[in-house]
């Protein structure tokens, strides 16, 4: 062994001397996955979230399908094919009954209710029958307002003279005596034998209306007459028309106004109302209201006087009071404008069917 002293050995020693670092070499190929370790242990529950905001509302859910619908006396329902439908009550224009002897007449009466209320149109004929000045006999046709124009006569058809016909009427006597008594004056008549004349269709048996109905205090009625030179005449008169609780249409005449039906009698033609009512006598002469002084329409001067009355050479076929209501065939009066109601409470009128 030699040391650094003994430069000999020194020589001939292993000199150890460190070179210079090398290159890093390429990385080597991954190794395989090692196994899965066991799952650690279970975490401590986190603290509880707030409450999140309320949802929006959700959409509105169908409707529900009725099982049963109800009409009422104002309001039809159906219910067809999952959609419901709202009509009003309506049964239509309807002839009033009592009025067969104007089948034919375009102005024949008739009613039609709607909902609760009954309205009525056209006109009424007081008939005329073919025998005993038209208080019996068969009862005559009125196809038309002039249909009675050329008849000459003038008494009431009516249930008592022709043994309770078909459309006759029933007359009303003092003290509101039924049946009339014959070769009396009346005060009133009832069209349709004093029968209801409101149709079944429209308000049936068991339903009443829920009080009497009037048109107007007093009316102006009319009817046109042939004189015995065959010429028009007026006559007129005044008549009250009143449709009751039990359906029955009843015509007063002035002298219901004098003698009130509860009455035993009255002053007959104690009235003004007389001096407009027609009070023909057959073969007297005919008045012609003309407007030359003095009349009733003008004077020559001032003060009192006494009109004249210009006298036709026509006279009257036949007579008619016009104030009495057994004498009031052929006068005409308009039912147009008047109205009755059902109590709303009613529940057997049944549902119209006009359209089918």
């Amino acid at each position: 062994m030699c040391n650094c002293t003994d430069k000999t050995c020194c020589k001939h020693a292993e000199v150890k001397l460190r070179g210079p670092r090398g290159f890093v070499g390429p990385a080597g190929p991954v190794g395989l996955t090692g196994a899965t370790g066991l799952q650690g242990i279970q975490g401590i529950p986190g603290i509880a979230g707030s409450n999140g905001a309320n949802g929006m509302n959700g959409a509105q859910g169908l409707p529900g399908i009725p099982t049963s619908i109800l009409d009422t006396n104002t309001v039809d329902l159906d219910y067809t094919g999952g959609v419901l439908t709202a009509n009003v009550q309506d049964t239509g224009w309807v002839n009033l009954l009592g009025f067969a002897f104007m089948a034919a007449n375009p102005g024949r009466p008739q009613c039609r209710r709607i909902g609760n209320v009954i309205h009525f149109r056209g006109y009424a004929v007081v008939p005329m029958g073919t025998g005993d000045g038209g208080a019996s006999g068969a009862i005559e046709i009125s196809n038309d307002s002039d249909d009675y124009v050329t008849f000459k006569k003038g008494k009431t058809f009516n249930t008592v003279d022709s043994g309770n016909a078909a459309d006759s009427c029933e007359l009303l006597g003092y003290a509101g005596v039924t049946p009339w008594l014959t070769a009396t004056t009346a005060i009133g008549l009832r069209f349709n034998r004093g029968n209801s004349v409101i149709p079944t269709s429209v308000i049936p048996v068991g339903n009443t209306l829920d009080g009497n109905y009037v048109l107007n205090t007093r009316n102006v009625i009319a009817r046109t007459v042939t004189t015995t030179g065959n010429k028009n005449a007026g006559l007129h008169s005044l008549a009250g028309l009143t449709i009751g609780s039990n359906g029955t249409l009843l015509m007063s005449s002035i002298l219901y106004d004098e003698t009130y039906p509860g009455a035993l009698a009255g002053i007959e033609y104690s009235s003004m109302g007389r001096s407009m009512i027609s009070n023909i006598i057959s073969g007297e002469n005919i008045p012609v209201f003309t407007s030359t002084a003095p009349s009733s329409y003008n004077a020559t001067a001032a003060g009192a006087y006494s009109p004249d009355i210009t006298g036709s050479a026509d006279t009257w076929a036949f007579s008619q009071n016009a104030g009495h209501a057994d004498q009031l065939g052929g006068f005409i009066i308009q039912l147009s404008g008047l109205m009755s109601y059902i109590s709303p409470c009613e529940t057997l009128i049944p549902t119209p069917t006009p359209c089918t």
